[in-house]
């Protein structure tokens, strides 16, 4: 099959990124949904952003293509709104293709590949127009695509049925962490009362290093968006006057911005303005004092202040009240929350396994159809 230089028979249009201060978080006339990657993914983080000739438009059927960092080469569609300058808009400007044709196409091993290779090439794990350019495509009959659609949209039914009995399962275990939670910090504060977590901790608030581009001798800038895999890291001397460093046994919390109130352990780096170093005033146990700030979430996500920039306030987060309890009373909890939670690990790494042979079984399918090396 005769195959075209992908730039030739469609064009691509990157996203605008208006300032933060424009964000609102509720809906009206005179503004529209500002899409992100991860809203592809979830709507618990909706912004909006004002109506303007500057915005880049898509609608549910057109095809993004992530361009930078850990989520570069994702395919996403499905929702309609503004999108952001880490997306890329498919245009089928001659009315060439199939919408789903095209959907498998970018998704299949072949156009993966390629893109990526690209990419590497970055500094900043990115692709441009220009990359593009030196992929080639496939431009068979709309009769054609139609036949090839037909059976891939098929097969592939199946297969999302076996990922939404999976994303169940995992929704049932995170019900079940939940409801443990629950049920021991209820008892213990009903049979203890409670003790305002100012008592036990404080909170260091991180500082921005000055940057470097040298990775060798420097650390990590510790951003949420780097902690949840979501960007690549910047890099920090370390000796940048007033930072605050973290290691893998400290715990730190979000203070700043939509995922507010999440708290991460085992890192090392130095950490962002955003987030919070937990620090402790006398002695508690470490390990139980995690557990129980992963009970209060929710409380958190209640709490947060904040307009443009939702903000977990020290004032909230200090007046949690914890169980009054020994350090012997608190090792007995972490124990029993450990042996509960390794079953859960368990259950979870056996559905990590079969949703990785499912998706191997997708590349399979997708490089058949798609194979032109």
């Amino acid at each position: 099959m005769k195959l075209e230089q992908l730039t030739s028979v469609l064009d691509f249009q990157g996203g605008s990124q208006p300032p933060k201060k424009d964000f609102e978080s509720q809906p009206s006339k005179s503004n529209i949904r500002f899409l992100q990657i991860r809203d592809f993914k979830t709507d618990d983080k909706i912004v909006y952003i004002p109506i303007s000739k500057k915005n880049r438009l898509c609608k549910k059927e057109d095809i993004l293509i992530a361009r930078y960092g850990a989520s570069v080469g994702q395919i996403l569609s499905g929702k309609e709104g503004a999108y952001n300058v880490a997306l890329m808009k498919v245009i089928d400007k001659n009315e060439l293709y199939k919408s789903r044709y095209l959907y498998y196409f970018f998704n299949s091993p072949y156009f993966q590949k390629n893109l990526l290779s690209r990419s590497e090439r970055s500094a900043q794990a990115g692709f441009n127009k220009g990359d593009l350019s030196e992929i080639k495509i496939p431009v068979p009959s709309l009769q054609d695509q139609e036949k090839i659609v037909e059976k891939l949209d098929k097969v592939f039914e199946n297969i999302e049925l076996k990922f939404n009995v999976y994303k169940n399962k995992i929704e049932l275990n995170k019900q079940m962490c939940k409801s443990k939670l629950n049920q021991i910090f209820n008892d213990e504060l009903y049979k203890s009362g409670g003790i305002k977590l100012n008592d036990f901790v404080d909170l260091q608030k991180g500082k921005k290093p000055e940057i470097s581009q040298q990775r060798k001798r420097n650390l990590p800038y510790l951003t949420a968006k780097y902690i949840r895999g979501e960007s690549e890291p910047e890099y920090g001397i370390p000796d940048s006057k007033g930072i605050v460093l973290v290691n893998p046994k400290d715990y730190v919390i979000i203070m700043d911005g939509s995922n507010s109130g999440e708290v991460f352990t085992g890192i090392n780096g130095i950490l962002a303005s955003t987030m919070g170093k937990i620090v402790l005033k006398q002695k508690i146990n470490i390990k139980y004092l995690g557990y129980f700030l992963d009970f209060n979430k929710e409380n958190f996500a209640n709490t947060k202040t904040g307009s443009a920039i939702p903000h977990l306030s020290k004032e909230v987060f200090f007046n949690l009240r914890i169980p009054d309890i020994t350090l012997k009373e608190q090792e007995k909890i972490v124990d029993k929350l450990d042996k509960f939670f390794i079953n859960i690990d368990t259950n979870l790494k056996i559905i990590d396994k079969e949703k990785f042979l499912l998706n191997n079984l997708k590349k399979s399918i997708l490089n058949k159809e798609f194979s032109y090396e």
